[in-house]
């Protein structure tokens, strides 16, 4: 007992207790009194913790825009193919076994695209205060007329102005918790978008109120409760139905808590993976809860496999996720859900930071966790580090940017089977293609003449090469292959190696132009509007071809992918047929082009399209892929 504070509550699992004092002026007594007491491990002050502020957060700005009636997927693709999430799904898209705790501002039930994933066991910590408004008025931290309960609900978002302790704007689209929520499991395959899982129980903590921010009791109470301990709330206990077999934490500080690291060292040692944001401030200073070393700490990438220029680094990073490019183009955000606070309605919107970084790990933690029941927390984290794509320097990117096919798959991917194939060098027609186990190969009995020789792999033994993503190649490289003269009896050999494809410069003519294998493809880039690539193709003729640009990574026209238009000439330069967009209703930029031909050599040029740009960003530069089909 004391005459100068009192004990308002106890958190045995976290070994720490919250006391209120009597008097504000008594705060250097009271923390000399407990600091000598040897029972005593710390005392610090029950200080806020935040999200990381958005990288130009404010209202209007454009990297908020909402997506309300506009096509979801060719926003998530080049963030969720850039960690091959399409390949991972093939092999499991999550389990409603696997929990993830989200604690952050909240969710909202009534998301379409959220409710069914959600638990009905999490719970609301914010402590309810009372902040003023900057010109009138307050608003509450807790928003829904109370303190902790069981209704993790967000029930309105309010922007604080930057300096001073009050608010300035109420946020129409807002849902911090609900972003994250949705990248770790949006419902999948209904039409819209989808997270990392497309089933998955994402368990919503609230512990960031409606300015954004928590304390530092609320928020350990909120970890503890997502690990499925006890929390005491003062007046009773209340515990999750079960451990988490994932904690996200994208929120976070500068500051150092002993109550909030003895909270994540009773989650971990209840078996929880716990990942955190790295922060947005672009420092190398440490920041927590993500540089306490039982947390998984994150930073953000951007679409060009760079540092998120407003990401945090250090020694303490390690691994990497997409977080967006910040600076105002939507397309190069994450996309995920929102919630209307204006009109009551769920939406989708692009957000970039750390914080969008994070979840993209927790949810490749909770597939791992799907393809492996009962597989420990540990191994999880050693399967994401031990299998990232390694981007540089640690500093930066830690073990490097999370891939979700080789974590589930241990490095080792699909089974893929390699194939040579001898190609005529006159009309350009299959001679033959033949399996190569051992990488050894021998055409036989073949007429004198030209021939150009290929080889690729094919995945799962459904014996296709030459498919987009797939190594492939040519004796004397794939845009310039050595012709082969076979003339009379005789062994003739080569040997060549095969990889990605790339266009080879200066391809920017007809005259110069690369070599195009039929049933095959190149990587080209466009590094300006200006740009343009050629490519010769070989057609035996008499059928209906096909010609198209793809993106390396995600949707034509979207951040890194080259708005593309296609051209299609004869042998002596005649214009034949032009495309520049699939479906641009569909946000679908990529082009493509069938047609019947005859025999001979055909051109393809393809250029940047301008006419095209999505709100106002000149997408023309950037990677593509093409590709010749023959029929069937």
């Amino acid at each position: 007992a004391s005459d100068l504070f009192e004990i308002q509550a106890i958190s045995p699992a976290g070994m720490a207790a919250k006391i209120r004092l009597y008097d504000e002026g008594s705060m250097g007594e009271v923390e000399a009194t407990l600091r000598a007491d040897p029972r005593v491990r710390a005392v610090e002050p029950n200080f806020l913790i935040s999200s990381p502020p958005m990288p130009g957060d404010g209202v209007g700005d454009p990297m908020m825009a909402v997506l309300s009636g506009e096509p979801l997927y060719p926003f998530q693709a080049w963030h969720y193919e850039m960690i091959r999430l399409p390949n991972a799904w093939e092999i499991t898209t999550g389990s409603s076994s696997v929990v993830v705790a989200v604690v952050d501002s909240g969710t909202r039930f009534d998301h379409p695209d959220l409710a069914d994933n959600l638990t009905n066991d999490g719970y609301d910590f914010v402590t309810d205060n009372i902040i003023p408004g900057c010109i009138s008025g307050s608003v509450s931290t807790a928003g829904d007329g109370d303190g902790p309960d069981p209704d993790p609900t967000t029930p309105a978002k309010y922007g604080m102005h930057p300096t001073l302790n009050c608010v300035l704007t109420v946020d129409r689209y807002a849902g911090h918790g609900l972003h994250v929520s949705g990248t770790v499991g949006a419902v999948g395959n209904n039409g819209g978008g989808t997270g990392v899982n497309w089933q998955v129980s994402v368990r919503p903590v609230r512990v960031m109120g409606t300015t954004g921010t928590g304390t530092v009791w609320d928020i350990a109470l909120g970890i503890l409760y997502a690990a499925g301990l006890p929390v005491d709330l003062g007046t009773s206990t209340v515990q999750a139905s079960s451990t988490a077999h994932v904690i996200n934490l994208s929120l976070g500080s500068a500051t150092r808590s002993e109550t909030q690291a003895l909270a994540i060292q009773a989650a971990y040692a209840a078996g929880s993976l716990i990942v955190a944001a790295a922060g947005n401030e672009s420092t190398s200073l440490p920041a927590y809860p993500a540089a306490f070393p039982e947390v998984l700490s994150v930073s953000a990438v951007d679409p060009w496999y760079s540092l998120s220029p407003f990401s945090n680094f250090g020694s303490w990073i390690d691994i990497a996720a997409p977080g967006g490019a910040g600076g105002g183009d939507l397309t190069a955000d994450i996309v995920s859900t929102v919630w209307d606070f204006q009109e009551n309605d769920p939406d989708w919107m692009g957000m970039p930071g750390t914080s969008m970084a994070s979840p993209h790990v927790a949810g490749v933690a909770a597939l791992i966790f799907a393809q492996n029941p009962g597989i420990p927390a540990s191994e999880v984290w050693h399967r994401l580090t031990d299998y990232a794509n390694p981007l540089g320097s640690s500093t930066l990117f830690g073990a490097g940017l999370v891939n979700a096919f080789w974590s589930l798959t241990e490095g080792q991917g699909f089974s893929r089977d390699l194939y040579v194939r001898l190609v005529s060098g006159v009309d350009g027609s299959t001679v033959s293609t033949l399996a190569a186990p051992d990488g050894s190969f021998s055409f036989g009995r073949l007429d004198d003449g030209n021939y150009l020789l290929f080889a690729g792999r094919d995945e799962r033994g459904d014996g296709l090469i030459g498919m987009p993503g797939r190594s492939w190649g040519a004796y004397g490289g794939s845009a310039t292959p050595t012709v082969i003269s076979v003339n009379g009896g005789g062994i003739y050999s080569n040997s060549f190696t095969i990889g990605e494809p790339s266009e080879q410069e200066n391809n920017g003519s007809r005259a110069t132009a690369d070599f195009l294998a039929l049933d095959g493809y190149v990587n080209g880039s466009l590094a300006t509007i200006s740009d343009e690539d050629w490519y010769g193709v070989i057609i035996p003729g008499g059928e209906t071809y096909s010609f198209s640009t793809v993106g390396w990574m995600g949707a034509c026209g979207f951040p890194a992918q080259g708005n593309t238009i296609l051209e299609l000439y004869d042998v002596n330069g005649g214009f034949l047929a032009s495309n520049d967009d699939v479906d641009s209703g569909s946000l679908n930029f990529c082009s493509a082009i069938s047609m019947s031909l005859s025999a001979g050599v055909y051109y393809l040029r393809v250029l940047g399209s301008s006419s095209n740009s999505f709100r106002g960003i000149d997408q023309a530069a950037g990677y593509y892929r093409i590709q010749a089909r023959s029929p069937g």
